[in-house]
């Protein structure tokens, strides 16, 4: 998430072919490429806002990148151990909600914090910093890796993200295995596996089918997707439609949001629903394993920037030289509006999509507010508001100057996968998707 209030513009690195300065060009080049993308993406095309051409990364930028991902991933998984470890009123204080507190500290032996996030980062003239971390439920994936793939592969440019399916395969692999090793399944053992979503939301169920299409598993354990809708528990576990329970669970679905009359139960179709809370407990008891992990959703809290920065300052716990990581690669944040006569971000701890954000520049006197605010009951926090840079982007509507933001995913700590947004205001749902190549 991030807000522009000037209007500065910085020369693009974005390339083109003449004929797709032609608006009509544009367009039709891009429906005829995304109709074809069907298989891969089938809601693309009911989104104007994902561009077609690549846009630029020299090699050092890349570098410059995964070095940020990378250093922030060692800097999380230090304080992940942390956290861990301190009284249930901090984590409360940092919004966790009570039914949250255990399953949050929980770690999946075999498991890393985040087996998929998404780091998203403001270029600065002293190089890439963090502006959150979607450790929990980062989309994305598709426009990320089989998308571009394609860009580059009929433009004739080099993917940067070429790596980026292996690395998933593996992980999810791995995350499986362990999984599996968590509810007492030995190797050869029959299993259920189910990826799932909230059928509804057409992006997610994109995403977690094709996240479930690359993955072949042993025989014995059976894979396949499943709404949440169709979703059933009891206290002894959670079912799929036919009543086999589920041992490993996929879900395209923020852990805060398993709440509320959710589940049927799966021998009852007259008996009164269960809450969403259910499956926290049915995955301390072992009886189930869940991908992304339940940590994710501590360290995807954005209290914990203002923990690592909070602990910087005062020298504490962090080393020297993890220290000098986060300056470099940390914006400034605090859980209280410190900042006087510097613009300022406030943001909620587990918002998303730009909803119930503020945009504050104390000399100016400027104030920005969202036109949602969803998120007003959540601890706030608050940071330091750095502008994004500016370029000049092909769009359905023709040549436009706009905002870029840059992210990287980290794929079991590995940082793999750059993706680019660009759009004005608020980084939300509206914000166009950017193909990228190696310039």
């Amino acid at each position: 998430m991030e807000v522009n209030l000037t209007n500065k513009s910085l020369k693009a690195n974005f390339e083109y072919d003449a004929s797709a300065s032609d608006l009509l060009s544009y367009k039709i080049r891009r429906e005829r490429f995304y109709l074809d993308c069907l298989s891969l993406w089938p809601g693309t095309l009911l989104d104007c806002n994902d561009l077609l051409d690549a846009y630029g990364l020299p090699s050092r930028e890349i570098a410059a990148i995964t070095q940020a991902a990378a250093a922030i991933d060692r800097i999380y998984q230090r304080t992940a151990k942390l956290l861990r470890t301190v009284p249930d009123d901090v984590l409360l204080q940092m919004g966790l909600s009570p039914e949250t507190v255990n399953i949050s500290r929980l770690q999946i032996p075999g498991m890393p914090n985040t087996v998929i996030g998404r780091l998203d980062f403001v270029k600065t003239a002293d190089g890439y910093r963090m502006l959150e971390f979607n450790a929990d439920n980062p989309g994305l994936l598709i426009e990320t890796f089989p998308i571009n793939a394609k860009v580059c592969k009929e433009s004739g440019k080099i993917d940067p993200n070429q790596q980026g399916e292996a690395a998933l395969i593996a992980a999810l692999q791995e995350a499986i295995s362990a999984g599996l090793a968590y509810v007492g399944k030995t190797r050869g053992e029959r299993a259920n596996m189910v990826f799932t979503c909230r059928s509804t939301y057409l992006r997610d169920l994109d995403i977690t089918q094709y996240l479930m299409g690359l993955i072949d598993l042993p025989g014995g354990i059976q894979k396949q997707y499943v709404p949440i809708e169709l979703l059933r528990a009891d206290e002894q576990g959670l079912y799929d439609p036919n009543g086999n329970q589920i041992d490993v669970l996929y879900r395209f679905h923020p852990l805060q949001f398993f709440c509320g009359s959710m589940f049927r139960d799966h021998c009852d179709d007259t008996a009164g629903m269960y809450d969403g809370a259910l499956l926290y407990d049915l995955v301390l008891k072992h009886k189930l394993a869940i991908i992304n992990p339940p940590s994710a959703l501590m360290i995807e809290n954005k209290a914990v920037q203002a923990v690592i920065w909070g602990l910087s300052e005062t020298e504490s716990y962090f080393t020297a030289q993890e220290r000098c990581l986060i300056q470099q690669h940390f914006l400034p944040t605090y859980m209280d509006p410190v900042f006087c006569d510097e613009p300022y971000v406030v943001k909620p701890v587990y918002g998303s999509e730009g909803d119930t954000v503020t945009i504050i520049d104390p000399k100016k006197g400027d104030l920005f507010r969202t036109n949602t605010s969803t998120y007003l009951d959540q601890p706030m926090v608050y940071q330091k508001y750095e502008e994004l840079p500016r370029v000049e982007l092909m769009t359905e509507h023709g040549m436009q100057s706009l905002s870029l933001l840059t992210s990287c995913f980290l794929i079991n700590g590995e940082p793999v996968g750059i993706t680019v947004r660009a759009g004005e205001a608020v980084t939300d749902y509206s914000w166009r998707s950017v193909p990228v190549c190696v310039s």
